[in-house]
This record gives structure tokens, sequence and C-alpha cells, in this order.
């Protein structure tokens, strides 16, 4: 078995990773041992995937420590009501005739015995009277132990997860800490889905408040016993495979959906569950889960955490306009809704459409100031626009609440780098390969920080190192091209460039190899091959050309097109060391941001 220590350490670097799936399954073993850790349930708050799952676990902190104020401001943000101060020890529990005797007798009754033992010491302290008095007060005030059988007529509803669900922690020393409730967070009301009467109410009832709760074992145990009595109740089934996936338990969860499938073929929500567990569960089955959301879309086209699924799965594809198309049915279902935007810029941001991509940031932004991934969004999309400097102020902002989170960092390293702070870059770069000697990104960097300074061993041997964790990364065999053409190769550099050919997958890395490969023909003398691969690489589709590549290329054509190619031109475009308002192509092939809170 694996030491406690070491499974919170592999949880928390998982967690780092943006492995969220690992994470909440580590977390959850963590919770098996020590159910009443804190820091477990304030991380388990940060990696589950809904806002239902995310206000129980900060419950739960609450009941283990009253007194915690991230707790407790995390469930006010989320629209919970939540005590200002400590809360003051529970009073005599009241009688509520319409509770189920399982829940009487999973409940309690201290206060009870505590009035009765002193009673039972004034009785014999006082005299004979008055102890009979105290007695017959007693009796009368004692709850009676029937419960309810009243048939009364239920229905079912049953809460989705809300658009906006996303609510990222700062990583601290002694666990997260909930993002600032000053930020006058909005959120989208919870959709209600299903309606169905149950001749079980009590359990089923029962079954319900503790699903709400988050109490997922004691929901499991009331929906069972409405299946005993109502075998082919299809969403009950479904409210226990929600249970299920909740607590981790993949198989028995997609084993409920499909029992819910099976009594009713044209029921949509537990296929968005069976899409829910191919994508949360190991390994990731993303045919499964496509082919389950278009069934469900298809038999209910007003299921909107569908689409949203569906568009989250087109951006882990890396199909942007296929995201955007499933987005766009959102307007009208999940209006002004911050989680929808954010992931609209995403796939702008895919695209390489940085105008688009901020126009839609800026209204996550405005929608819910409190989304913390979309401050990093928008670091990213102001880097891909060049907007460098202005990008620092969100990424502080994200690592004022998140401060170990490498991928913001290197961002920030960028941000430093491209500002002419080199010293500084290098020590954020640094400091992540310290933490994480294979972090291909900041090896990335630090080759573009070695390159500016026209130290090109150093940089070859960074491009080298992250081609030894990705042979086929498309930054690090370009990189080797650039130090070529910085060692002023210009032949071994097209040819480098044109091997890279075979691994630019996107818009962006196409119009990146057509701006390099340029610039390596203005090396060989061929300059209207130089002017043609530069036009070409200016005017690919959706300014996929990176803005400081972009300027680079028209300073480049203007000296091209204007003037006959004179001593004073410079065969191998190395960036100097002092920062010049107009990038040199010797600076990063593209601004290369990860994508967040991708929804597997």
């Amino acid at each position: 078995m694996i030491p406690e220590q070491d499974l919170y350490t592999q949880a928390v670097s998982s967690f780092q990773s943006d492995d969220l799936t690992k994470a909440r399954e580590l977390f959850s073993q963590l919770l098996k041992i020590d159910r009443k850790n804190v820091d477990y349930w304030l991380w388990m708050s940060a990696a589950v995937k809904t806002t239902k799952e995310r206000i129980y676990c900060l419950r739960e902190v609450l009941v283990i420590d009253p007194e915690n104020e991230e707790a407790a401001q995390g469930l006010r943000m989320l629209g919970e009501k939540a005590p200002e101060l400590a809360p003051k020890a529970p009073s005599d529990p009241p009688f509520i005739p319409w509770k189920t005797q399982l829940e009487l007798e999973d409940e309690n009754p201290a206060g009870q015995r505590a009035l009765r033992s002193r009673i039972a010491l004034y009785s014999v302290l006082g005299l004979a009277i008055i102890a009979l008095f105290g007695f017959g007060i007693y009796l009368a005030l004692k709850p009676s132990q029937s419960a309810s059988i009243s048939p009364v007529k239920h229905w079912t509803v049953t809460p989705l997860p809300t658009a906006t669900e996303t609510l990222t922690p700062t990583i601290t020393s002694t666990g997260p800490a909930l993002f600032s409730i000053a930020l006058d967070a909005t959120f989208t009301p919870t959709p209600v889905y299903v309606a169905t009467p149950h001749n079980r109410f009590e359990a089923y009832s029962a079954g319900m408040r503790a699903y709400e709760k988050g109490d997922w074992v004691k929901a499991a145990d009331y929906f069972k016993q409405v299946l005993a009595s109502e075998p082919n109740a299809a969403d009950i089934y479904y409210h226990l495979g929600d249970v299920y996936r909740f607590q981790g338990a993949f198989d028995n969860a997609l084993s409920a959906y499909q029992n819910a499938i099976k009594i009713d073929v044209n029921f949509a929500p537990p296929y968005l569950g069976e899409a829910q567990v191919y994508l949360e569960g190991q390994p990731v089955k993303t045919d499964q889960a496509l082919t389950a959301l278009q069934k469900a879309v298809s038999l209910d086209p007003n299921l909107s955490v569908a689409y949203l699924e569906l568009a989250n799965l087109m951006l882990a594809q890396n199909s942007p306009d296929a995201a955007l198309g499933y987005l766009s049915g959102l307007d009208a279902s999940m209006p002004n809704n911050a989680q929808v935007e954010l992931d609209r810029a995403e796939a702008y941001l895919a695209k390489g459409d940085g105008d688009q991509a901020l126009v839609s940031i800026k209204k996550a932004n405005q929608y819910d100031r409190s989304l913390l991934p979309v401050y990093l969004t928008w670091a990213k999309i102001l880097q891909l626009n060049g907007d460098y400097n202005t990008s620092i102020e969100p990424l502080l902002t994200f690592l004022n609440y998140s401060p170990t989170n490498m991928s913001s960092k290197i961002l920030l390293a960028r941000a430093y780098f491209e500002g002419g702070d080199s010293e500084k870059a290098l020590a954020l770069v640094n400091e992540c390969l310290q933490q994480d000697n294979k972090f291909i990104e900041a090896y990335l960097l630090r080759a573009d920080i070695y390159l500016s300074e026209n130290q090109t061993d150093s940089a070859r041997s960074d491009f080298n190192a992250v081609l030894h964790v990705d042979y086929n990364n498309f930054d690090a065999n370009v990189g080797l091209g650039r130090v070529l053409l910085a060692e002023t190769l210009a032949g071994s550099a097209y040819n480098q460039f044109d091997y890279s050919k075979k691994l630019a997958k996107t818009d962006s890395q196409k119009a990146v190899l057509l701006y390099w490969q340029a610039a390596s023909l203005r090396g060989l003398d061929e300059a209207s091959a130089a002017i043609r691969d530069f036009t070409a690489a200016q005017e690919y589709a959706g300014g996929a050309l990176p803005q400081d590549l972009k300027v680079d290329a028209e300073k480049q054509l203007t000296e091209l097109v204007t003037a006959t190619p004179s001593p004073t031109l410079t065969k191998t475009p190395v960036p100097s060391k002092t920062p010049t308002p107009t990038p040199t192509p010797k600076k990063s092939a593209t601004p290369k941001p990860s994508s967040t809170s991708t929804k597997k």
C-alpha cells in the first residue's frame, strides 16, 4: 500500500499538472484513509467537476472545522448559505414528522439525552414534587419515533451541473484557499431536468435530500430501496449512476446509466452520464463519449450540459470550429454564461483568432469575475496578440491564487522576456525546471532566451532536451532550424524547416513554418522565394501568424521589395540583446499557451 504522505504528494502533483481526473481519484483514496482531514476536502473541492460536488466538499470542511473561512467564502460564492462566524452548538433537533425511520436512525439526539440527564439530576437534588413536574415536562416534549407513511405524491428534481463550474483554488503548503469573495461573483442558476412520481416517497425523498447534500453513501442506499420496489425506474438508475460517478466508481456508474437506457432508450440524461464516465475514467474513451453525447442531444436538444461537454470534447480534439458550433447553440439556453464564453474564447484562441478570443474572454470576466481560469486564458490571448506587457496583470492575478501553477509561470516568464527582462524570465524558467525537469515549455522558452543572447550551443541543448521527451515536438524541431539560421547555416536551416512540415498541424504552426522558411530563403539570397513565403505567412487564414512574427515579416518584405539587397542586409535574423519595439525573428516561433479547464 502506498504511504499516505506519498499518496498526498502524488495527488497534489496531479492537480498541479492539470490532471484533475487522477487528482480526484487520489484525493478520494486519501479521504477514505482520513475523512476528517480538512486539507484533503479543500483540495477535492478544487478538483471536482460540478458545483454540486464542490458544495458538498466545502460543507464537509465546515462540519470538521466550523470556523474555516475559506470554505465559508467558497459556499457564499456558489450561492449557498454559509456562516459569517463559527456556528454555535446545535440545539435540540425539532420533531419532523415526514422523516423516514432510516433517517431518524441516522440521527443522534444528543440534545434530548442531555435534557434527560439534567432532569434526572434535578429530581435527585430537588423536592419530589419538582422532580415529578420535570418528568411530566419531559414526557410532554419527548418526540414520537413513528415516521409518517403518508402516500404524498412527489416529483423528482434532478439538478444538473451549472455551466460555470470551475473555481480553481490557491495551492499552498496548507491546502487551497478559495477565490476572494470581494470579486462580486455571479453564477448561472442550476437547471432541472427529470420529473417522475415515485410510490416509495419516503426512501426516494430521503435519497434526493442526501443527493443534494452530496452524501453519496446514503443517497445510494435510499435509491436502491426505491429500485427494490420499482425496478423499472429509469430516473433512479440515472441518479444512482451520478452517485457512483461522483464517488469515482466508474464501472458501477456505467452499469447504472446503461440500466436506465435499457429501461427507456429515449431518456436523454443517462447518455450524458455515460459520456461523462468515458471522459473522466481511465483510459479516456473519446469516441464512445462522442457517440453518447450526440445521442443525448438528439433525444433532447435542450440538454445544455451535453452541448457544453461536446464543445470541450471538440477543443480537446483540436477542432475549434466544431466547438464553436456547439457553443452557438447555448446562447439561448445559457445566456450571459461565463463558462460558455470562456470555452468560446479558448476555441478562438485555438484558431489563432486573437480579436474574437479577446471579445469572448472579456464577456466571461464580466459575467463572473471569480472564474479563475478566465485570467489564465486572457493572458494567453494577449500574448497571442503580441501584448505581453498587458498579459502580466492577469497572470499575477492567477498566480496570486495558484502560486505553483507552472504553465502560468512560464507565460509570465515569456511576458518578462518579451518585455526585455531576460534575467527575471530565466529565473522563473529555472524555478519551473527544478520542479519538473521534463517540463517542455520551460526548455522551449529558455532556448529562446539563449538564442536572443546568441548562445546557440545552449539553445541547441535545450531544444534537444525537448526532443528526448517528445521527438515530434514541432517547436523544438523548428527551434533547431532557428539555431542553424543563427549560425549562418541557412541551407541546413532550410532543410530542417522542410523536415518540420510534416509536424505542422494547426494553422498557426503552418504560418510560423512559412515565416522561418522565408527567413532561411532570404539567408540564401533567394529574394523572390522569400517574398512569396513571407507574404503567404502574413496572409494565412484567420491571422494565424503570431503578432511579433507578423510585424517582423512586414519589415522583411519592405526591405526585400523596396530595396536591392545590400551588404547591410542580415542573412540570419538573430534578435539583438537590446529589446526593440519591433520583435526580431529570433524570438519564440509561436506563443504556445497550454489549454485550461479542459474537460475530458
